[in-house]
């Protein structure tokens, strides 16, 4: 389990200069509830979704007493919500979105949610960038379109350190099909995000920002192990 997102103080900043008392909070893929703490404490209503029953338990457990009838917890699939105009802030974070597989799912969840928040709403995503493992190789983990499909792959180099920015040779691993490809791979900004942020614009979405330091206040610059992505409903 995720005990610490490092986009928590952009949610954080955010909810403060954006929402009021009254105003509601969602939150995809809930799983023990931590991220609902935050609106909570602003005053601010929250509902969190989550397939699975055992986690929302969980989150039951988890929440304060205090909270008791200012949150709501449906046992939901995202790519289901049917919720209209209703909330100010949306996320889904500790890299939950790598739930998420396909360019038609992506598209789906990201229309559910635009429809779902009021004009200025906020949505918060938050994911995977690269890192160096154990045995000295050098790997990211990204979506990429691959005619018209946004696969999940493991990119391991064993040349040098791609986040330099340089084109590296790269053994590509699909997770799905696990076979091995060589191929081309450019600088390590030009990942998973960047479909989806075409997505979103295209729906409707006007790109706030795309962070990546620890407290996420700082443009993402392709060193730091997660990247946070701000998107607005205009």
């Amino acid at each position: 389990m995720f005990t610490q997102s490092l986009g928590d103080d952009l949610i954080l900043t955010r909810l403060s200069q954006t929402c009021q008392p009254g105003d509601q909070f969602l939150d995809l893929c809930c799983g023990s509830g931590r991220v609902l703490t935050f609106p909570l404490d602003h005053g601010v209503k929250a509902v969190g979704v989550d397939k699975d029953a055992e986690m929302l338990a969980e989150a039951r457990h988890f929440l304060p007493a205090r909270f008791d009838g200012r949150y709501q917890l449906l046992q939901r699939d995202a790519l289901d919500l049917d919720f209209e105009g209703q909330f100010r802030v949306v996320t889904c974070v500790s890299h939950c979105m790598s739930f998420f597989r396909g360019a038609e799912t992506i598209q789906r969840l990201l229309e559910r949610v635009y429809r779902s928040m009021v004009a200025g709403g906020l949505f918060f995503i938050e994911s995977y960038v690269p890192g160096k493992p154990e045995n000295g190789y050098y790997r990211k983990l990204t979506f990429h379109v691959d005619g018209g499909d946004l696969t999940c792959t493991l990119q391991v180099s064993e040349e040098s350190d791609p986040s330099d920015g340089s084109v590296v040779k790269v053994f590509t691993y699909d997770l799905e099909k696990d076979d091995r490809l060589e191929k081309e791979v450019y600088r390590v900004g030009e990942v998973f995000l960047t479909p989806i942020i075409e997505m979103a614009k295209q729906i409707g979405f006007q790109v706030e920002g795309v962070y990546g330091d620890s407290n996420a206040t700082v443009p993402f610059d392709g060193t730091s192990e997660t990247q946070s992505l701000l998107l607005k409903k205009m």
